[in-house]
């Protein structure tokens, strides 16, 4: 259990995406990357560069299944909602580089 890096990036709704990934995954207890990837089915490397090496809004299937993971993981949070704002702040995300 580590904590991730965070990648440098300007201030904005991606920095925002990223910046509450991180505080999920805290919350969670901070997993691994190669214990998340087992769960969603996906590579461990997959896993570590949505957290650190984001410079554009992930996929957003992959986003939102380790954002379930990390919500079932963690204690007294609702799956649904964190899910539900998980993929606004993507979507936000998504149009603030499609604007760019």
């Amino acid at each position: 259990m580590a904590r991730l890096s965070m990648p440098d990036l300007p201030d904005g709704p991606l920095r925002e995406l990223v910046t509450e990934l991180h505080r999920l995954h805290a919350r969670a207890g901070w997993p691994s990357s190669r214990l998340l990837a087992r769960h969603v089915g996906v590579s461990h490397t997959t896993v570590h560069a949505l957290f650190t090496r984001t410079v554009a809004p992930p996929k957003v299937t992959l986003l939102l299944d380790v954002v379930e993971r990390l919500a079932l993981a963690a204690r007294r949070i609702d799956v649904e909602s964190t899910l539900d704002r998980f993929d606004a702040l993507w979507t936000a995300a998504a149009a603030d580089m499609s604007s760019v």
